[in-house]
């Protein structure tokens, strides 16, 4: 069979693997883990007429694109997102299971319990609850640098990032280990560089309104609705 019959299927496989990047992005890694089986699937499908050399390189791109689909906790252990459900013989759903190592990991990587909460299924208020039985504050990851301290951090990093706002700051700064709160990197960071403040201030899109004749007279090509609030 000729490489004609076979490129929608390495057309499609390539797309999945561009889709699963974005997917993982935003730990969605069940739905990453079904497209990457997907992939395995119709790949061995057309093994046989494909070249050696090709199915060997695909094969291993999708092995590597594999492995990040398995969340990783703290010292390399595998650490599921997924929290158990105890069933007991008692009336009312089944109980949340969250083990202690998994409220160090979240809190080790930054996560609010808000986000805690959507990845593992459950209420906030347990979230909260669990963190208070094992005796951990969410609070403590943030870091203990004064005001002067985190202040020369985000001015150095401001000389090598100029145009980065607070949002870009936090995640340099998250690159470094250094975790603050949101109120804290904006204040310093007007602080370090006003004046580069003010130009990202005057640089944001300003909200339009606009006058039509009738509905559907506008149309927005890039999707940008906002625009029109």
């Amino acid at each position: 069979m000729s490489d004609e019959h076979n490129t929608p299927v390495l057309r499609r496989i390539k797309y999945s693997i561009v889709q699963i990047g974005r997917l993982l992005e935003y730990e969605k890694y069940e739905e990453s883990k079904r497209l990457i089986n997907n992939c395995f699937v119709n790949l061995n499908r057309i093994r046989h007429s494909i070249s050696r050399n090709k199915y060997d390189q695909i094969k291993n791109s999708l092995d590597s694109v594999s492995e990040c689909c398995e969340p990783v906790g703290m010292g390399g252990d595998i650490l599921h997102y997924a929290a158990e459900r105890c069933k007991s013989r008692k009336r009312g759903r089944p109980a949340v299971s969250i083990t202690r190592q998994q409220l160090l990991f979240f809190q080790h990587e930054g996560y609010t319990a808000s986000k805690i909460a959507n990845l593992l299924h459950c209420s906030k208020s347990l979230v909260y609850r669990r963190y208070y039985e094992e005796n951990i504050k969410l609070r403590d990851k943030y870091c203990n640098l004064n005001n002067d301290e985190l202040g020369q951090k985000i001015q150095s990093l401001a000389e090598s990032f100029p145009r980065s706002g607070s949002e870009m700051m936090s995640g340099l700064l998250k690159s470094q280990g250094i975790y603050a709160q949101r109120e804290r990197v904006r204040r310093l960071l007007c602080a370090a560089n006003p004046h580069q403040t003010a130009v990202r201030w005057g640089n944001t899109v300003q909200r339009r309104i606009y006058s039509v004749p009738t509905p559907n007279s506008l149309w927005h090509m890039d999707a940008h609705l906002k625009l029109s609030r």
